[in-house]
């Protein structure tokens, strides 16, 4: 008699190992056999691996425990630095002087966003936003908006495009609008199974203030959730780009590049990321300062065109 069992659906992370469950009653002349449709992923009888039938792409990456095998009925299979070609439906047939069983799992594989980019562009002749990110599996939604919002619908050209382990690239342009630069561009990347929700947001913004006195550059983030945030401050100008300062939450450590520049711990925790130039000079201190905030599942970057006078 062949007993059935139940489908187990199991969602594997990308390069990393997963464990496809399967049980059994052990009774003697255990014969093993995993397979993915009609390959040989991994078989087991004679107490002994049988690999000669394996399939080569499963070569050197599969392994039962057998300190658990006999003793307590597990043949669940150790599937290693798991592949997007290694979803599907895996099949684990056992058969003893008991009878046989078969069960089944389901594999899906995951590679999520851990990093979300936005910025201006004109290197196709005209003003772009472009939103990007990398090594994402399956490819991920992404929508546009602004604030406020415009009555007009936006048009995005955006573009997926898997690597040679099939892992997305999603790279998102948007035109820039022709209007005053208030307006804030947000990208939302959203994983087809809803668990991340990613958002990038850009503006741009403009102050002028007159030579050696002080002067705030404004960046404050409306996000709530400011646990393990980073914060970055950076310089550009025709002759020269450097980066100001970062701050870690995590390790509430502020790092320098430039002296004349701070911001202010107290206010950070709030999230008000300002900065302060304590002397700027016309020459050495006009240009635009990029703020950047970090914090789980959002990116916020401020562009702020500096005129000293």
């Amino acid at each position: 008699n062949v007993t059935k069992r139940l489908c187990v659906m199991l969602t594997c992370g990308f390069s990393q190992d997963c464990v496809l469950p399967c049980r059994f009653r052990p009774a003697g002349d255990e014969v093993i056999h995993w397979k993915k449709d009609s390959l040989h992923v991994h078989s087991y009888y004679h107490q002994a691996d049988q690999l000669s039938n394996q399939d080569l792409q499963y070569n050197g990456r599969t392994a039962l425990f057998k300190d658990q095998l006999l003793t307590l009925g597990n043949a669940s299979l150790l599937l290693r630095h798991i592949k997007v070609q290694d979803k599907g439906r895996y099949q684990c047939s056992i058969s003893t002087q008991m009878g046989s069983n078969e069960s089944s799992v389901i594999v899906k594989v995951e590679a999520p966003v851990r990093s979300l980019d936005i910025e201006f562009t004109s290197m196709s002749g005209f003003e772009e936003v472009i939103c990007s990110s990398r090594g994402i599996y399956p490819a991920p939604h992404i929508r546009w908006f602004t604030e406020p919002a415009l009555l007009e619908p936006l048009k995005p050209t955006t573009r997926k495009t898997p690597d040679g382990q099939g892992l997305y690239s999603v790279d998102s342009r948007l035109k820039k609008l022709n209007i005053f630069s208030n307006y804030i561009y947000i990208c939302a990347v959203n994983s087809l199974d809803g668990k991340q929700n990613w958002t990038a947001s850009l503006k741009e913004q403009a102050i002028a203030g007159p030579e050696g006195q002080e002067l705030a550059i404004p960046c404050v983030t409306p996000s709530k959730n400011l646990k393990n945030f980073i914060l970055k401050w950076s310089f550009r100008s025709r002759e020269k780009s450097s980066d100001i300062l970062s701050y870690d939450s995590r390790s509430d450590t502020v790092l320098k590049q430039w002296q004349d520049a701070q911001v202010t711990k107290d206010s950070l925790l709030s999230g008000d990321g300002t900065l302060l130039l304590l002397n700027p000079k016309s020459t050495a201190h006009t240009g635009t300062y990029t703020c950047r905030y970090s914090v789980f599942e959002t990116v916020l970057v401020i562009h702020t065109a500096v005129n000293i006078t």
